[in-house]
């Protein structure tokens, strides 16, 4: 049987529908009004996307780390959380799209929106077919950008002398015996690896792991990097890759 090439085909109404026998784009869709997001999900449901919904922030951000959405389309109204906090979450994670959808529609809310990492604003109420077009147009352009990493899928990275195993967790040296760290640590190290150079604050490491179920001071995340160099560096008070930005936060150079 001969593969889809991915194409759209034009519909009745003009507008670009994905083909059955294509892969289902998946949207996460994070609206606390639910006759607001039973309309996304029904529109969207018409393009064959999968639809994955949330009717609160935290919700929202625990099916963004779980699931790996293609795009959001989130209102900035929820019951928890404010959607400009969870942009903003989003944006330090990943390049895909993010669309808001609000009633908040005043100039200072939507330049507030894009400063955070918004791709798009939509006011409600909306036009089915123009958020449509326009989830179709971010598709499009997030194609030609690099993939996201999942970032529990199993690798082995080397951080100087020695060699991070993620899908056993261990730290190993070159002569292949393995050096005892924590669980915590070596989520923190697996983090710092697989995003080497990037600059995590404290915040973004515990929201990036743990997210709201984490039950301690912000501040041990220092005592763990801490004990990380003690396990990785050969001059820990002088370290050559699990580094700190002043003021911003830490990083790792492999």
């Amino acid at each position: 049987m001969a593969r889809s090439t991915g194409q759209l085909q034009r519909g009745p109404d003009g507008l670009k529908r994905m083909s059955a026998t294509i892969e289902r784009k998946k949207i996460l869709c994070i609206d606390g009004d639910e006759p607001s997001l039973s309309q996304i999900k029904m529109t969207l449901a018409e393009e064959y996307f999968k639809v994955i919904p949330a009717l609160n922030g935290k919700d929202g951000l625990m099916l963004f780390d779980a699931c790996y959405p293609d795009a959001v389309i989130m209102d900035i109204q929820l019951p928890d959380i404010h959607g400009h906090s969870i942009c903003k979450m989003m944006r330090k994670k990943s390049y895909i799209p993010i669309i808001i959808i609000s009633t908040d529609t005043a100039e200072d809310d939507k330049i507030a929106c894009f400063k955070l990492g918004a791709d798009d604003f939509i006011a409600k109420p909306f036009y089915s077919r123009e958020l449509l077009a326009r989830i179709w147009n971010h598709l499009r352009r997030s194609s030609h950008a690099a993939p996201v990493k999942n970032p529990d899928e199993p690798v082995k990275i080397k951080i100087g002398q020695y060699q991070l195993d993620t899908a056993n967790k261990q730290l190993k040296r070159q002569d292949g015996s393995v050096v005892p760290i924590t669980p915590r640590e070596s989520a923190i190290l697996s983090l710092l690896a697989k995003n080497a150079g990037k600059i995590f604050q404290r915040n973004d490491i515990v929201q990036g792991l743990w997210g709201f179920n984490y039950e301690g001071n912000e501040r041990t995340i220092d005592t763990h990097i801490w004990s990380l160099r003690q396990k990785i560096e050969t001059d820990p008070v002088n370290p050559q890759h699990l580094l700190t930005a002043r003021g911003f936060g830490y990083f790792l150079r492999p």
